[in-house]
């Protein structure tokens, strides 16, 4: 009982994870390229972006790993689905 309730928590932490990841992702590119809303930011912003969001995911995921195989698959099917749906709403975009 306890595994399933770490499982559904660290999915919805992946795509919690994988949600923040593809959107600063996204504004990353828009402050390097100086493209769209809010572009031509400082390269200091965007390296900023770049530690957090490689920080938050690295968190979640190191922290499923400790609770086991399932919450560890469950972050990342999160992370991924976050992922997919991220990428098909900037391509709609």
């Amino acid at each position: 009982m306890i595994t399933a309730a770490w499982t559904l928590l660290f999915g919805l932490l992946g795509f919690a994870a994988g949600t923040l990841h593809v959107a600063s992702l996204a504004r990353n590119v828009r402050l390097l390229t100086g493209t769209g809303s809010g572009g031509g930011g400082s390269g200091l912003q965007a390296a900023g972006l770049l530690l957090l969001r490689f920080a938050v995911s690295g968190l979640v995921l190191v922290s499923a790993v400790r609770y086991g195989l399932l919450p560890l698959l469950a972050a990342l099917g999160g992370w991924h689905l976050a992922r997919s749906r991220g990428l098909r709403a900037e391509h709609a975009a």
